[in-house]
């Protein structure tokens, strides 16, 4: 008999340090475990927040690049076009340039040579006049004659010029 009362609290000594230990547990280790476990919950929620908020930024800033690498190629493309047009009218403009100075050039030379032809017709005409004057003299003595032959050389003149 003495060996089943032995067993008997042996087996409530094992039950009650058992339930000692498991109230243990339950009113020291597992409150403080627990709460470890709700503040690396919460650390994991927080970081899965900063995560997709990152990622969110991330995806931004790649679209951002993107359009801003568009931009830029289109304004590449603009300044291309802007100068290709700026060095054609630039081009057209010297071109115009030369033109105008070889038709200013042109039209200095006609107004030179026309004034030369003016001189060399009013001395022509001036030599003319002398020389006729004189044959006339030499061949008309009578005064008449002389300026009815004048006046006709003269009308002739001015009919030819």
């Amino acid at each position: 008999m003495n060996y089943y009362v032995d067993i008997c609290f042996r087996l409530i000594n094992f039950f009650s340090l058992g339930a000692l230990f498991v109230y243990g547990f339950w009113k020291y280790v597992l409150p403080t475990v627990y709460l470890q476990l709700q503040e690396a919950d919460a650390q994991d929620e927080e970081l899965l927040s900063k995560q997709s908020i990152l990622e969110a930024d991330y995806t931004e800033l790649d679209e951002s690049i993107l359009r801003d690498e568009k931009v830029t190629q289109e304004l590449h493309e603009k300044i291309l076009l802007w100068s290709a047009s700026i060095n054609s009218t630039v081009h057209a403009r010297s071109e115009e340039k030369k033109r105008v100075i070889r038709k200013l050039e042109v039209d200095r030379v006609a107004q030179e040579n026309s004034k030369a032809l003016l001189k060399l017709q009013k001395e022509v005409a001036r030599d003319a006049i002398i020389d006729s004057q004189k044959e006339l003299q030499s061949r008309f003595k009578d005064i008449d004659e002389q300026k009815k032959y004048i006046d006709t050389i003269l009308m002739f003149m001015k009919e030819s010029s």
